[in-house]
């Protein structure tokens, strides 16, 4: 098994602090890139790339990012082999 890259957009609960869920993600996961885009009506949403094991499927890593706090809800984008 290899590793893969998932690129996630994540919902940002509004008192969510993006950098202190980056810092969070980073102590398990290697975190290549993240940046957060305002969507409107007070909606932000962190984009981040990160890289992780190659274990069939994105449910364990969504499940870790899911139970964050501050984390309203996510997306995966992509997934691909590196």
């Amino acid at each position: 098994m290899g590793n893969v890259g998932i690129t996630y957009k994540i919902y940002l609960e509004a008192d969510a602090d993006p950098k202190q869920i980056v810092e969070f993600i980073r102590s398990w996961a290697d975190v290549r890139d993240w940046k957060v885009e305002e969507l409107g009506f007070g909606i932000r949403v962190l984009k981040l790339l990160l890289i992780t094991e190659d274990k069939g499927g994105t449910e364990e890593v969504d499940n870790k990012i899911s139970s964050i706090n501050g984390v309203s809800q996510l997306e995966v984008e992509s997934v691909t082999l590196i």
